[in-house]
């Protein structure tokens, strides 16, 4: 039987915010999507950012249950990355407010995972480099992703997306006890 539910990972970034669907362990049409901008001021910048997530996740939650999962911005960042928590709580904001319904109230749960939690799903330890987070991902779910490699960017979206469908059904057979643990970690924001 078909799950009606979506499962969203979003990775943020400065230059190019990249989205990942998943329904039924596979794919959407479509998707990793990126988002560019990287011309013009940054709060022009996060409202496009923002827009154009809206436009992505209601597309879809306008017919399914979705249910997200957003990567916090590290706690170590300097100069113009510091730029990523305002990126982060825009966006945030943007999908709370994009998959509620009308009386603003929320069924679709949204969750935070630390950049650490998202190394620790992917390979069983939360300080793997990003050439090992790939690696694990191409070993673990190969048979679901596109011909072509994924990029850092991707393969993060993609482990966020698999940690929005374990938050939602942690008790299922496909998960590793690291990747349960890992989920225990990640805040339900709504």
């Amino acid at each position: 039987m078909p799950n009606d539910t979506v499962y969203v990972g979003i990775d943020p970034g400065l230059t190019c915010t990249t989205i990942v669907m998943l329904q039924d362990a596979q794919l959407l049409p479509h998707f990793p999507k990126t988002i560019e901008h990287t011309n013009g001021l940054m709060i022009d910048r996060l409202k496009a950012y923002r827009a154009n997530l809206q436009d992505t996740v209601l597309d879809s939650a306008a017919i399914y249950d979705v249910v997200v999962c957003i990567e916090k911005p590290g706690y170590n960042l300097r100069g113009a990355s510091a730029n990523l928590i305002a990126l982060y709580w825009y966006l945030l904001e943007g999908v709370i407010n994009g998959v509620g319904k009308e009386d603003g109230s929320h069924n679709n749960p949204i969750y935070v995972a630390a950049p650490n939690s998202l190394k620790k799903f992917a390979t069983s330890k939360g300080n793997a480099a990003k050439s090992v987070i790939g690696q694990a991902v191409e070993r673990k779910w190969g048979d679901v992703l596109p011909d072509r490699l994924f990029n850092d960017n991707e393969i993060d979206a993609f482990v966020l997306a698999k940690m929005a469908e374990c938050a939602t059904t942690p008790s299922d057979d496909q998960w590793t006890e690291y990747q349960r643990e890992s989920i225990q970690k990640v805040e339900r924001y709504v």
